[in-house]
């Protein structure tokens, strides 16, 4: 368009008009022989023909002092660039291998099994038996202590410089004590934790 101050003087206009016009145009026509796409021949005889029908149809509709340029021009349909597109390009990786047929039902089976796994495990931890404490440590018994034999073993296998150690007579005497408690809980568990209970209930 050319102005002068505020006011149009000249208006060129172009119009592009999709190829699938014309082929709609000769299919409406009947010229081509039943569905069969038209030739190329044939679009362009109908595109020669009907551009400059546009173009005096749009001509009167400038309001311009000067009338400029008209041109109507026949462009590639949308769609078929858009398809043009996309097979010129090569999908590789793992965009192609999405494509395949058979990768959606591999990805669902996969996860099904997953989840099936991920199940199981749950089950297997919450059906899984608590370590209980022994009956020792529900009695309160202290750990069994070594025999006096095994402490005399370790004083014998020690360095030179231990072998002089005595050991008091009174912690053999408690160490005895806590060997018989042991065997006794070892040999009559239900018999000793009444016993220590008794023993409990006394000294309060």
């Amino acid at each position: 368009s050319h102005t002068v101050g505020q006011n149009v003087t000249q208006v060129s206009v172009t119009v592009n008009i999709p190829r699938t016009y014309f082929v709609g145009r000769i299919k409406m026509r009947g010229v081509a022989a039943g569905d069969a796409e038209p030739t190329e021949d044939e679009i362009q005889a109908e595109v020669t023909k009907e551009l400059p029908r546009i173009e005096d149809q749009v001509s009167p509709l400038i309001s311009a002092a000067d009338k400029g340029v008209v041109k109507a021009h026949m462009i590639p349909d949308p769609e078929s660039l858009l398809a043009f597109r996309d097979a010129g390009k090569e999908l590789t990786g793992f965009a192609a291998l999405m494509k395949k047929p058979w990768f959606q039902p591999s990805v669902l089976s996969g996860l099904t099994l997953l989840a099936i796994l991920l199940m199981f495990g749950m089950v297997r931890k919450a059906l899984r038996q608590p370590n209980l404490p022994s009956v020792e440590e529900l009695a309160g018994v202290p750990p069994q202590l070594p025999s006096e034999d095994d402490l005399l073993g370790e004083v014998e296998e020690a360095e030179t410089g231990m072998e002089g150690v005595e050991v008091d007579e009174g912690e053999i005497q408690m160490r005895k004590l806590a060997e018989q408690i042991s065997e006794m809980v070892r040999a009559n568990p239900s018999e000793a934790a009444a016993l220590f209970n008794r023993w409990v209930e006394s000294d309060d």
